[in-house]
């Protein structure tokens, strides 16, 4: 079995459970750095490739082919170290907590939706530690329903399941889902979902880092239906290893005249704001698909 075939698995998942668990963090982080180096040379798969185009986009096609590879191998450097970390954490969920630092926005973020008083949808790139953030962000009192991309691979669901487990409310976005989400909204309550994750919608192409992007815009449709503002939050790991989350302060959807300006302008707003969190570490951005349609 091929590696990224092994790590989409659900014994992928039980056996990097293990080895995270099992491992000081001193040995399992070179082994997830040889990890990350083993997916980064398999030139020709799709998650490397996704990678390569959100990258060099970013950049504005000013990477050069050996800087390419080096941030391409970053990437899943970071990200095969944040699995087996957020591993390692689960069997002592109260220290999570302490690998969390909350800037004022986010705190007051939290206050927010513990208050039940205002419905704020808060959406996420795919930055740093999401996961552990999640699970530290919900020790710390963050009250939200998670929406998350509807998908049947088992690595997903076996991570959804997990979630589940450690006090999460996640359900997968459907039809049935946002109903749930519009009522939680319109009794002040919060929802919060990623942004990154492209979808590519038969009507709107929305701008990121310069370019049509594949993004959804159903978040904005929401706040938008709601009425209420949307915050976006990320997380980004310090050189002392702690996950710092920020956040912007609330955004209130903006009229621009009609339905459909409102929907795209809304989104490349928000857009634009999470793209001032990915442009202070591009090399933990997590996004392992096609956020563009072409090629620069």
């Amino acid at each position: 079995m091929k590696l990224n075939d092994l790590l989409r698995s659900e014994n992928g998942i039980r056996l990097i459970l293990w080895l995270a668990r099992t491992l000081p963090r001193r040995v399992a982080f070179p082994i997830a750095h040889f990890v990350g180096d083993r997916m980064a040379a398999r030139f020709s798969s799709p998650t490397v490739q996704a990678v390569r185009l959100n990258q060099q986009t970013l950049e504005g096609g000013r990477l050069s082919e050996q800087a390419l590879a080096q941030r391409t191998r970053a990437v899943l450097r970071n990200a095969a170290r944040g699995q087996f970390e957020l591993f390692h954490m689960l069997s002592d969920l109260p220290k999570v907590a302490n690998m969390i630092a909350l800037d004022d926005s986010v705190q007051e973020l939290v206050q927010i939706t513990q208050a039940s008083q205002q419905g704020v949808v808060v959406v996420c790139p795919h930055l740093g530690n999401f996961d552990l953030a999640a699970r530290g962000m919900l020790q710390m009192g963050l009250s939200a329903l998670v929406l998350a991309e509807p998908t049947q691979r088992d690595d997903y669901q076996m991570q959804n399941r997990l979630r589940i487990q450690a006090g999460i409310e996640i359900a997968p976005i459907s039809i049935e889902t946002l109903r749930l989400a519009h009522q939680r909204l319109q009794d002040g309550r919060s929802v919060l979902t990623g942004l990154d994750w492209p979808v590519g919608e038969a009507k709107f192409r929305p701008m990121f880092c310069g370019k049509p992007s594949l993004l959804p815009t159903s978040y904005v449709r929401m706040a938008l239906k709601a009425h209420v503002p949307v915050v976006v939050m990320a997380c980004l790991r310090r050189e002392d290893g702690i996950y710092q989350m920020m956040s912007t302060m609330p955004m209130p959807m903006q009229d621009f005249g009609s339905p459909a300006e409102n929907i795209l302008r809304n989104t490349e707003a928000v857009l634009a704001a999470a793209e001032n969190f990915i442009r202070r570490d591009p090399e933990q951005w997590m996004m392992f698909h096609r956020v563009w349609e072409e090629n620069l």
